[in-house]
């Protein structure tokens, strides 16, 4: 999905975790079931035909936000985490910042940048300053996911070091002198 919608893996899969915790029987627009009409925005009267398979929804709801990919020149391979955390608080909306000045749950939980305050449901009804956010934000995951690549790749290099090179034959080697000439006395 990363490379058809041309955006970082982990972006896809901390919108997929953070919208449906990995689901994929769920749109990944906003986590609702798929097979049925959406109801949470964005929805079906919004332009969310109904989808049966994860892969056709996500490239759809990844698609609703193309501009947003563009005007932020993310591709497959962004790593500015500034361009990736605002793509993330478009894809989820704008009223955290719009109404509230302050930093968005979505993206923002798990970090020192989020302290409390969430909807938990769609629209001005949903909003609960008190309410503090259990569930990782999008900049923590993929900072998550980032450590994890790295150890990985860190954890491969060591062992590649432990595989000894191997001992080239005795015809191979370069060293043209003749063996010792090894007398043992008894």
């Amino acid at each position: 999905m990363a490379a058809t919608a041309n955006i970082p893996a982990k972006l896809v899969a901390s919108l997929h975790w953070r919208e449906s915790t990995g689901d994929f029987g769920t749109y990944l627009h906003q986590g609702d079931p798929l097979g049925k009409k959406a109801v949470h925005e964005p929805n079906f009267d919004q332009g969310v035909p109904i989808f049966k398979e994860w892969e056709p929804a996500a490239e759809h709801a990844l698609g609703m936000k193309e501009r947003t990919r563009k005007a932020y020149k993310i591709d497959e391979d962004t790593t500015d985490e500034a361009a990736l955390a605002s793509y993330a608080e478009r894809y989820n909306g704008l009223g955290y910042h719009n109404y509230h000045s302050m930093a968005s749950p979505y993206v923002f939980a798990g970090t020192d940048q989020y302290k409390k305050g969430k909807y938990r449901s769609d629209g001005a009804g949903g909003w609960d300053p008190n309410f503090k956010d259990s569930q990782l934000g999008v900049l923590s995951m993929m900072r998550g996911i980032d450590k994890h690549e790295t150890e990985l790749a860190e954890k491969a290099a060591k062992e590649k070091k432990l595989v000894a090179e191997p001992i080239p034959a005795a015809d191979q080697h370069d060293d043209k002198a003749a063996p010792p000439n090894l007398h043992f006395s008894q």
